[in-house]
């Protein structure tokens, strides 16, 4: 990887090996307010607050909405048609933009999804309804008044029972996902030339139980499936019972960091994963039967997965700033014009649809259920919930530090960190719809910034003291006009010890310990702020200013 800088530290390019380009503009408030990649040009609209309202690439513009209390309230995905000369008409007209796909949104007051409504153009409404425990897991989905999802669990979020109900009546459990060309609870299909409308909805059946049994705190048995364990609680063995056949068996096996290294397939394929020191998979082999070698070389820029490489061709990411929600997805062959999608995601940044951003048209869409197990139509994306990669050998999401299942809606081996992130180490967040897990390491909300930043600060002393009846007219002059506030720049939260200006770029700091000095050492900071969204990094220059009073007045 190749980086360029600006002049305060800001990222504003990227160079891959394959010789792809990323770059960002950004304001004077340090948002990213462009970016290209290979050429491509994307636009972004913030709010007063800072919040990603909107983007543009080619044709393909996506909208949101927000509440007061941050909550988003719906996302449009519009076409804008270029416009073609007509008889008489020398210049080309403009027809009017067209929306191909609607989500509105409602939530809990505790911030919680509870219905999720989809619109296409010329399509009766796709309407879901979520229902919640007292602490947001979901217990079941209705789809336009019949129920699609159930879910029961134990004390720790592990699955008991539950799953997709199908138009007979059962309840399809773990290594049965959505079936192809039909949809999945969570989507619905788009109007788009080349693929069908949305379907009408099941009819309402009583849910069959599938139940899973657990020991000490490991999924042993549901239904078919037996999974079987290392003494360090690693799947190393799964079985599928099929009728007047052998049993499907996959094996797996582990490095001394509980990294997946090798995977052994039913149908007798090996395939070997290798890592770098920071735990990043670098890539996964295969050798065939007749020696032949298939290879994908995976490249990371820090936590987010850029690019997968084969012989054949290379898939290219890019993500929206500060987050790891994909934005394009470009697919790469030699000796051909690299071809360019963008993508509209969920809340989380789960892709839903692969678009075309010159025509513009929709390329494909995905139908997944509760965990994730997805069917793509039309074009389709390997990407799943943020930071995971689908594994088409095995079923099984690369995420990051872990693996994760969505047949079983949790992950191959406990959490490095511990019990720290979560009661549980083996869970996936008990919400995807608004937690995801992109390093396989612990929840983020997605009504938050979903990762943590880094904060660098540099401090100097101002040479010069301040008179003490000096000390507002110097407040005023760095803060600037406009009305302040006592929200901290960095964690959008009040702070009683100080004075932000109205941009939220600087800052006075003065709290117990400036106050509590002694007289001729009394001092007060002035701190200015400059965030890089693309590295998610607060940067802090602060300035000590020394303000003593003089003997005889204390």
């Amino acid at each position: 990887m190749v980086y360029g800088h600006d002049q305060y530290g800001r990222r504003t390019s990227r160079t891959t090996p394959t010789g792809g380009t990323t770059t960002w503009t950004h304001d004077v408030a340090g948002r990213v307010t462009a970016m290209t990649t290979d050429g491509h040009s994307i636009s972004f609209t913030h709010d007063p607050l800072g919040r990603t309202t909107g983007w543009r690439i080619g044709n393909i513009s996506i909208d949101r909405a927000f509440t007061s209390v941050g909550h988003t309230t719906h996302q449009i995905v519009t076409a804008h048609l270029p416009g073609a000369p007509t008889p008489g008409t020398p210049t080309p007209s403009a027809p009017e933009p067209q929306i191909l796909r609607r989500d509105d949104y409602t939530w809990r007051p505790d911030g919680y999804l509870t219905s999720h409504t989809t619109t296409h153009p010329g399509t009766t409404p796709d309407h879901r309804q979520y229902t919640l425990d007292p602490i947001g897991r979901v217990t079941a989905i209705t789809r336009n008044g019949a129920l699609a999802e159930h879910y029961t669990y134990d004390k720790l979020s592990n699955i008991t029972s539950g799953g997709v109900i199908t138009p007979d009546a059962t309840t399809l459990g773990p290594g049965h996902p959505t079936t192809p060309g039909q949809p999945g609870p969570h989507q619905g299909y788009p109007a788009s030339p080349g693929l069908p409308p949305n379907p009408a909805a099941p009819q309402q059946h009583s849910p069959a139980n599938t139940r899973r049994e657990y020991h000490n705190n490991l999924l042993i048995r549901d239904g078919r499936h037996q999974y079987h364990y290392d003494p360090a609680g690693r799947l190393i063995r799964k079985t599928t019972t099929r009728l007047s056949r052998k049993p499907d068996v996959w094996h797996y096996r582990y490095n001394a960091f509980d990294q997946l290294t090798d995977v052994y397939t039913p149908d007798g394929q090996w395939w070997h994963y290798t890592y770098d020191a920071l735990g990043r998979r670098t890539s996964k082999q295969r050798i065939t039967d007749n020696h032949r070698r298939i290879e994908h070389v995976y490249t990371w820029d820090g936590n987010h997965l850029t690019e997968d490489r084969t012989a054949a061709s290379t898939l290219q990411w890019s993500y929206r700033p500060g987050t790891y929600a994909p934005i394009t997805e470009t697919v790469k062959h030699e000796g051909k014009i690299p071809d360019l999608s963008a993508f509209a995601t969920d809340l989380v940044g789960t892709p839903v649809q692969l678009l075309d951003p010159s025509i513009p048209r929709v390329r494909g869409f995905a139908t997944s259920d509760w965990w994730g197990r997805t069917t793509w139509h039309g074009e389709q994306s390997p990407l799943r919930f943020p930071g995971q990669i689908h594994d088409i050998e095995s079923g099984l999401h690369h995420n990051h530090h872990r693996v994760f299942d969505p047949e079983t809606g949790g992950y191959l081996t406990s959490d490095p960190l511990g019990l720290a992130p979560s009661p549980n180490p083996r869970s996936y967040p008990h919400n995807p719809t608004v937690w995801s897990d992109p390093l396989g390491l612990m929840c983020q909300n997605a009504n938050q910034q979903t990762s943590p930043a880094t904060v660098s600060e540099n401090e100097t002393i101002s040479p010069k003291p301040v008179k003490p009846e000096e000390v507002l007219d110097r407040w005023k002059q760095f803060l600037g006009p406009g009305e302040y506030s006592n929200i901290h720049p960095r964690t959008g939260l009040p702070d009683p010890h100080r004075i932000v200006s109205e941009d939220g770029l600087r800052s006075i700091r003065f709290g117990p310990h400036e106050m509590g000095s002694k007289p001729t050492k009394f001092h007060y900071h002035e701190e200015t702020w400059q965030y890089d969204p693309v590295a998610n990094h607060w940067h802090v220059e602060n300035v000590v200013v020394r303000v003593p009073f003089p003997k005889g007045t204390w």
